[in-house]
């Protein structure tokens, strides 16, 4: 029977923890356990067969950043009346994208956390792959936070549930909404082969570090090597809270407090990637954590902490789901307030700013040296 691993990365012993053929392939639970998950396997290749020579390591860097805010925080944080009922329109909104404010947020901490790492311009690429998960919040996100960078959907890191707010759509509607939202030129930089790759649609929405890792270790890195040999690569992955904070905890032994993710909000953590070479192609053969290593990007994002909102902030909400924000098509056609969501009183707060006018707060300068990047 075809064995799939059940736990790679337990909580950690030793300085690295490392993934190998043997540990991949003799413990775990037979992929027939797995319920829509049964041609799972398919999906990869098997670490190496035969007992090459290792020739190479490298460390690999990912930093793991939340999605920005989207529309279904919008109708649980800011939405009216009932609290369980918030709760229920959260979780019915499907496939949620950003509000107008998380779009705008997404934009400026891509540019702070940038500088953070020594990037001399905005968009200036950083990271060496940029990953996010299949749902169009966390794709709209990476577009947002990497300007001058190709967003590759990944299975695997969806957040856990299966609520419609977490199940992705299908590729063309997701395409064709960013092409709406995003202009033709910026939707083209989503690339979609590891999501195309996965023959069973339940992979795309799963939440399964194990796998995440796996797909790393197969298929996404021994490409990077061969493109960046001889030097330490660095992954930015936009995830969801409940995938990340499980990983940070379990997976490197982290602190609750260094696992918590707030949007926008980094944290890196460190692996090590053991390969060969066969025949001039990249051969996997270990992928472990470096426990402990998880770090907060110290980049103050700026957060959306008001528990109301202005119209203009969260408008595409109620035009890409009207329904889902308690309006008629025609209504947000018309920009009209959802009853769903709560709005500040004009004559009552006269300082409010909306989140959208929002513009960055002490934005450090370009670095007077070099870049310095994850990579120094």
């Amino acid at each position: 029977a075809t064995v799939w691993p059940k736990a790679c990365c337990s909580a950690p012993h030793e300085t690295v923890q490392d993934v190998t053929r043997e540990g991949i392939e003799t413990t775990g639970m037979d992929i027939s356990e797995r319920p829509g998950m049964d041609a799972l396997s398919t999906y990869f290749d098997s670490f190496p067969t035969t007992a090459t020579s290792k020739v190479g390591q490298v460390k690999v860097k990912v930093v793991f950043i939340r999605h920005g805010h989207a529309c279904h925080n919008a109708l649980d944080q800011q939405g009216s009346g009932w609290k369980l009922m918030n709760k229920l329109r959260q979780a019915a909104y499907p496939d949620a994208p950003l509000t107008n404010c998380g779009m705008h947020l997404s934009n400026l901490n891509g540019i702070k956390l940038s500088r953070a790492f020594g990037a001399r311009s905005a968009g200036a690429e950083w990271a060496d792959f940029v990953g996010t998960s299949g749902l169009v919040r966390a794709i709209e996100t990476g577009l947002e936070m990497f300007p001058g960078a190709n967003i590759h959907p990944l299975p695997f890191i969806a957040e856990d549930g299966s609520d419609a707010c977490n199940t992705p759509s299908d590729n063309a509607a997701q395409q064709g909404r960013l092409n709406a939202t995003h202009g033709p030129t910026d939707a083209k930089r989503v690339k979609w082969q590891y999501i195309n790759a996965a023959p069973n649609p339940a992979e795309v929405g799963a939440s399964d570090y194990t796998s995440f890792k796996k797909l790393l270790a197969l298929k996404v890195l021994p490409q990077l090597v061969a493109n960046h040999p001889d030097r330490e690569l660095t992954l930015a992955i936009v995830s969801h809270s409940k995938f990340m904070r499980t990983a940070m905890k379990k997976s490197f032994g982290c602190e609750k407090k260094d696992a918590y993710f707030d949007n926008n909000a980094a944290k890196s953590a460190s692996y090590n990637f053991s390969f060969n070479k066969k025949g001039g192609e990249i051969e996997a053969v270990s992928f472990g954590e470096v426990a402990k290593s998880c770090t907060s990007i110290d980049f103050s994002p700026q957060v959306w902490t008001q528990k109301d909102f202005c119209q203009a902030d969260y408008d595409r909400c109620s035009i890409a789901d009207p329904k889902s924000m308690g309006l008629s098509e025609k209504d947000a056609l018309g920009h009209k307030q959802s009853p769903s969501i709560s709005h500040p009183d004009p004559a009552k707060r006269p300082e409010y700013v909306c989140c959208k006018d929002w513009e960055i707060q002490e934005l450090p300068g370009p670095p007077e040296v070099g870049p310095q990047g994850l990579n120094a």
